[in-house]
């Protein structure tokens, strides 16, 4: 089938280009035939991509009073196979109306195209910027452009059989314009099932006596049900009006997939019923069902794409109006204003953002008694569910040139709430009692002021500080006076993630309903943590650094009272490509001088071996592998004892908290026979130092440290250990029985 289907691609094409000569050779006696010329034209449009310019086209053809034969049966096949492609534009319009699950993949290649074209791994096709030698990776768009020809795939569920445990459905393929994979499965079909009575006159095929696969001009339609195959095609022919994509229930959220590459979604309305029939007998089932209240669901959605400034997730559950469900409303809570996204100063590297109450929408007046009014208990419960409007917690990128002790980063709080003056008295009374539980002396903190505001200052151990302040209904608190500076100038006007281009995509995803979000800056928080890293780990990151760019990766949910969503994505995707490429040049510099090392070692050149070996540390590759073959050389290759003491050494020291890699070293020097026995000594120091860092816990490694013991003259130690060893575990070791054994009887005859 395979190649009979190319074959009949091949003779259609020849048909119609013998067709094209024939006609240009009548035209130089006479006029061209008018429709001809369409039908040469509606081809040329259907192989472009024009498929609605191609079946108009087609259609006036065969409207046409004389035609060639030849060239009316091309029209029409070419008429079909239009209407067929403009029929399964929205696979949704092929499934029946009452699938209760709908699951589709759309246009793969194009969505990976486009991510590995942002990340910068797709060729251009000019890699002239390449350095001879260098290792790059380069997708070439050929590749891309064979999978972006892939249609996609849906699948509807329409129930599942209770006896069998196996879902209905029906399931349809469209491999697009890729002939391979087309033709591929036409020839596998009739080599491995049996062919049955076709459906609407297409070709059918029985696969195991259990599922229909049927083809058409386009399509590959899967499913267990005669039925729902002849439903998709009467859909398709346009017979039947009514599909999943014209479903009151689902109509909607089918609307929103957008460029999604992969899309489900799932009918509620009749799965509800299905489940509490599952759970009747269950009393835990019917408390679920009432405290979810089941019976409100209206439809679950979900959707993964790349869309113009990256990838996105997102995930939503649809209610009925006035639903009742427990679960969801004691965790909503009410939209992120954008004052408080106002009040998060431009260039934070990470922020977090959630609302907790509604606003007054009234300023408090603040009188004497109000103002000198004692906070009692039940306040704190107030604050937290009556004051607070909205919050913020954002970190922010050190000062340049700041050299802060603090343990802790700039993190600036800052709170929206309905009544200042009672948050102050609040927040100021809660941090003195706990500065002076810390050891401070007073609990009225450090009186300070930042751009004419007044500022308090809370001391606790370990240099870790709180600065506190109110301006207008914003309570700030933050762990440093740089970020305490930056918040309160961002509330006075000051930019902020409003302002900041970066943040800008996230942001815009945010909508009236988005209730918390959280949106981070990879690049800027590496800046952060650089203060926390030692010199190697600054080193690692700096590529890193240098390539993220603006990456920004955010989180929100929006909570209405009729639509739960999730969604998470990425934007200004970072060019890694040059990562990729240094980190490939690695690897094959790291391999190319492996080899060095092991043919050095064969030819017994022990200084290229050694040279080798400083050359893959320097490159940033450590493994105790490494180091053995470093003593190994020296021990038995050039002979130098003190040189072989030393590395052991250096070895301890930088594995000192390794037991098991000294342990293996201390296990090799003491049983290969390469080394005669000339390293026991030091082996005993690798094998006491592992037993150290074990804590006596491991019986391999008292195991080892008995055996070097006894082959250094100290058998008491031995037996001790190698007890010490057998209650650890190594009872269940043969091996370490025998040696137990030994080690008393050459101990009993005074060895």
């Amino acid at each position: 089938m395979f190649f009979l289907s190319m074959l009949q691609r091949a003779v259609f094409t020849f048909v119609i280009l013998m067709a094209i000569v024939a006609n240009g050779a009548a035209a130089q006696g006479a006029e061209a035939d008018p429709a001809a010329a369409a039908f040469y034209q509606a081809y040329y449009l259907q192989e472009q991509g024009d498929v609605s310019g191609a079946a108009t086209l087609y259609a006036e053809v065969l409207q046409a009073g004389r035609i060639d034969g030849s060239i009316k049966n091309a029209a029409q096949k070419g008429l079909a196979e239009c209407r067929e492609e403009l029929a399964c534009a929205d696979f949704a319009s092929l499934m029946p109306v009452d699938a209760l699950a709908y699951i589709e993949l759309s246009r793969p290649g194009k969505q990976i195209g486009d991510l590995l074209d942002m990340l910068g791994l797709l060729s251009d096709g000019d890699n002239s910027w390449a350095k001879p030698g260098e290792k790059y990776l380069a997708i070439s768009p050929v590749l891309i452009n064979e999978l972006a020809g892939i249609r996609g795939v849906a699948v509807a569920i329409t129930g599942v059989d209770p006896m069998a445990g196996k879902p209905a459905g029906v399931a349809v393929f469209h491999p697009g314009n890729v002939d391979a994979i087309r033709g591929a499965i036409e020839t596998a079909l009739p080599a491995a099932t049996a062919s049955v009575a076709p459906i609407a006159g297409r070709q059918t095929f029985m696969v195991e006596n259990e599922v229909y696969v049927c083809l058409t001009s386009r399509l590959i339609i899967v499913s267990p049900q005669r039925a729902q195959i002849e439903g998709v095609i009467n859909r398709l022919d346009g017979k039947a009006k009514q599909s999943l994509a014209t479903s009151d229930a689902m109509a909607d959220v089918l609307a929103d997939r957008g460029k999604s590459l992969l899309f489900f979604c799932v009918n509620a309305k009749p799965v509800v019923p299905m489940i509490k029939m599952l759970g009747a007998a269950s009393k835990e089932a019917a408390i679920g069902s009432a405290v979810l209240d089941l019976d409100s669901l209206n439809w679950i959605a979900g959707k993964l794409g790349v869309e113009d400034n990256g990838p996105q997730l997102e995930l939503a559950v649809s209610f009925d109006e006035g639903q009742q469900n427990l679960a969801y409303n004691l965790l909503r809570t009410p939209p992120i204003s954008r004052d408080i996204l106002a009040s998060i100063p431009s260039g934070t590297a990470a922020f977090i953002a959630s609302a907790l109450g509604e606003s007054s929408g009234k300023s408090v007046d603040v009188g004497n008694d109000r103002a000198n009014r004692a906070v009692i208990g039940l306040d704190y419960g107030r604050e937290i569910f009556a004051n607070i409007v909205d919050f913020a917690v954002c970190v922010m990128p050190p000062k340049e040139g700041s050299k802060s002790s603090s343990p802790a980063p700039d993190v600036a709080v800052v709170i929206r709430v309905n009544d200042p003056t009672q948050s102050e008295k609040l927040w100021q009374q809660a941090l003195g009692l706990i500065t002076m539980a810390a050891g401070a002396p007073t609990s009225d903190g450090i009186a300070d002021s930042i751009s004419e505001v007044a500022v308090r200052a809370y001391r606790f151990p370990e240099n870790v500080n709180i600065f506190f302040a109110t301006v207008d209904d914003k309570v700030i608190l933050t762990t440093s006076r740089h970020a305490a500076q930056q918040a309160i100038d961002t509330i006075h006007g000051g930019a902020s993630v409003l302002d900041d281009s970066a943040f800008a995509p996230g942001i815009a995803r945010m909508t009236a309903h988005t209730s918390k979000a959280i949106l981070v800056h990879p690049k800027r928080c590496l800046e952060v943590a650089q203060r926390f890293m030692s010199e190697k780990e600054r080193a690692e990151v700096k590529q890193v650094h240098g390539i993220i760019g603006d990456l920004v990766a955010a989180a929100m949910t929006d909570e209405s009272d009729e639509l739960f969503r999730l969604s998470m994505s990425a934007s200004s995707l970072p060019n890694i490509g040059p990562m990729v490429a240094a980190e490939l040049q690695r690897e094959f510099e790291s391999d190319r001088m492996r080899a060095d090392l092991n043919n050095a070692s064969r030819r017994k050149q022990w200084d290229q071996a050694l040279a080798a070996i400083d050359k893959l540390e320097a490159a940033g590759e450590s493994s105790t592998r490494l180091d053995h073959k470093r003593i190994e050389i020296l021990a038995l290759g050039k002979g130098d004892r003190e040189k072989v003491v030393a590395a052991a050494n250096s070895f301890a020291d930088k594995h000192a908290r390794n037991s098991g890699a000294l342990n293996e070293l201390a296990w090799n020097l003491l049983t290969d026979k390469k080394y005669e026995g000339g390293y026991n000594d030091i082996a005993l120091k690798l094998a006491e130092l592992a037993c150290e860092a074990s804590r006596n816990s491991n019986w391999a490694i008292l195991d080892t440290a008995a055996l070097a013991n006894f082959k250094t003259g100290n058998l008491k130690r031995a037996l001790e250990l190698q007890e010490q060893a057998i209650k650890h575990g190594g009872g269940k070791n043969e091996e370490a029985k025998e040696r137990l054994e030994e080690y008393r009887s050459a101990l009993a005859m005074g060895h």
